[in-house]
């Protein structure tokens, strides 16, 4: 809140200062009242003012929206975490729910919605099994299987 305060604080101290150098009648008023500084200090003095405000509020938008980039790209792998979460569930209940699959030792790891399937089957039957359940659960989009086979001659 402090930070918010100060940058709006230092908003319109550059608003005003840029004013300065767009208005002549502020700006003759800065000459008449600095009696014996020539005109163009003066003159320069409200150009070096001008200029820093500009600059600040130049690198002030460059913050900001740099600073709402960063904020999305965060709420985005929030979301895409979460998101891979609910597919991690979903592919665990899909395989839980096959009776020739509970007993085989699968491990899920999902990321951005690409799922890969490690450990071990009994067949090579089971393992495409597994792929094919993994695929029905809702928000997948590519399978890998990394399973390993115990008995790659069975065919149950």
């Amino acid at each position: 809140m402090r930070k918010l305060l100060m940058i709006f604080l230092i908003l319109i101290a550059a608003v005003f200062a840029l004013n300065l150098t767009t208005d002549n009648e502020i700006a003759r008023n800065y000459r008449s009242a600095a009696h014996g500084i020539s005109h163009v200090a003066v003159d320069r003095t409200i150009g070096r003012v001008a200029d820093s405000a500009r600059d600040l509020i130049y690198r002030l938008r460059y913050r900001t929206e740099n600073g709402i980039d960063v904020v999305r790209a965060r709420l985005h792998r929030m979301n895409q975490g979460a998101l891979d979460a609910s597919i991690t569930a979903a592919v665990k209940m899909k395989l839980a729910s096959d009776d020739k699959l509970t007993t085989s030792k699968i491990e899920i790891k999902t990321l951005d919605g690409n799922v890969a399937l490690y450990g071990t089957v009994p067949n090579q039957r089971r393992a495409e099994r597994a792929v094919a359940l993994a695929y029905q659960a809702e928000g997948v989009n590519k399978v890998t299987s990394h399973l390993q086979v115990q008995d790659p001659i069975s065919i149950q």
